[in-house]
C-alpha cells in the first residue's frame, strides 16, 4: 500500500511539471505565430507526439528546434524586449554570460523544481530549450572535418565547465572515463566559455540548413548523429500533442528512424533516469 501511495505522489508531481511545460509551449507558440517564426517540436517531444499524442508518460521535457535564421530572429526580439511575459524568463549566454549553453532556455517561473543535472541542488524552474538547426558541408570529407572541429570546440567548452559535470548521470563507461579526464585536465586550464560558445556559433552558422543535405542540432546529446537529412525536417507539419496541434518535422517516421533508430518504452525502474526535474522535496531522488 505504501508503494502505491508513493508512486501516485510521483505521478502527481510529474503531471504538475508537465502542465507547466505545456503552458510554456502554448505561450511560446502563440508568439512564434505572431512573429511568423517557424519552429519544430523535436527530440522526445516528437516521440511523445508520434506514439502517445502527448508526453511520453514518464517524461517532463519539451524540445523545440528552429533554423539558425529563425533562432537568431527570436533572440533579437528577446534582446529588443519584443518578447515579454510575466510567466517566462529567457536565458542565453549573450544575455547572461554565466548561462552554460548555446541554446535559448525559456523558464516558467510559476513552479519551483530541482534540475537533476544541477549538482548544487539549487531550486530552479521547468524550462524548454530551443536549439538551432544548422547545416553542414555537402562534401563527405569536408563534413567529416567539420564534425571533428565541432567536437574539438565542444570538448573545450566541457573543459571550461569541468567542475559542473554530473558524474551521477547515466553514461557509458567510455563517457565516464572521458569526463574524469576532462575534470583532471580542466584544473590546469583557464578557458573563456563565452568565447568558446561564440566560436561554436560562428562555426555552426557557416552552413545554413536550407543549402545543406544534412542538418541538425549539433549541441544536442547525440552530437553529429543529430544531423539528419534536411528533407526529413522539410516544412513544419502539424502534429497532435495533448489535444492541440504543434509543428514538427515533415517526416516524423524518418526523423525517429534517423535519430533514434526506433523507440523503446522504459521499464518502471528506468523511468526516473529520463526525468529532468523533481519538485524540491523530491530533489534527492535518484
Amino acid at each position: 500500500m505504501e508503494t502505491v501511495v508513493n508512486r501516485d505522489s510521483k505521478l502527481s508531481e510529474l503531471m504538475q511539471i508537465q502542465k507547466v511545460q505545456l503552458a510554456t509551449l502554448e505561450e511560446l507558440v502563440d508568439f512564434f505565430s505572431k512573429e511568423k517564426l517557424k519552429y519544430f517540436i523535436s527530440g522526445g517531444t516528437v516521440l511523445g507526439s508520434n506514439y502517445f499524442k502527448n508526453f511520453i508518460p514518464y517524461d517532463d521535457d519539451i524540445d523545440i528546434a528552429m533554423s539558425r535564421s529563425d533562432f537568431n530572429k527570436f533572440l533579437q526580439l528577446v534582446r529588443n524586449a519584443k518578447f515579454s511575459s510575466q510567466n517566462l524568463k529567457v536565458a542565453h549566454y549573450t544575455i547572461n554570460p554565466n548561462f552554460k549553453y548555446t541554446s535559448i532556455r525559456i523558464q516558467n517561473v510559476n513552479l519551483e523544481v530541482v534540475d537533476v543535472s544541477n549538482l548544487s541542488g539549487e531550486v530552479t524552474f521547468p524550462s524548454i530549450d530551443i536549439a538551432s538547426i544548422d547545416g553542414s558541408p555537402n562534401n563527405k570529407l569536408k563534413r567529416w572535418i567539420y564534425y571533428k572541429k565541432l567536437l574539438f570546440l565542444r570538448g573545450k567548452l566541457t573543459l571550461a565547465y569541468f567542475d559542473t559535470i554530473n558524474l551521477t548521470k547515466k553514461r557509458t563507461t567510455i563517457q565516464k572515463f572521458e569526463i574524469k579526464m576532462f575534470k583532471i585536465i580542466g584544473q590546469f586550464l583557464t578557458l573563456n566559455p563565452v568565447k568558446i560558445k561564440q566560436q561554436i556559433d560562428q562555426t555552426l552558422s557557416h552552413y545554413p540548413m536550407e543549402n545543406s543535405t544534412f542538418s541538425g542540432t549539433y549541441m544536442g546529446a547525440y552530437k553529429e548523429k543529430e544531423f539528419i537529412k534536411t528533407s526529413t525536417w522539410g516544412n513544419p507539419k502539424a502534429y497532435e500533442f495533448n489535444n492541440k496541434y504543434y509543428m514538427g518535422p515533415e517526416n516524423t517516421d524518418a526523423y525517429i528512424s534517423e535519430l533514434y533508430g526506433g523507440f523503446t518504452y522504459y521499464e518502471q525502474d528506468e523511468q526516473n533516469n529520463d526525468r529532468h526535474y523533481f519538485l524540491p522535496q523530491e530533489g534527492n531522488i535518484q
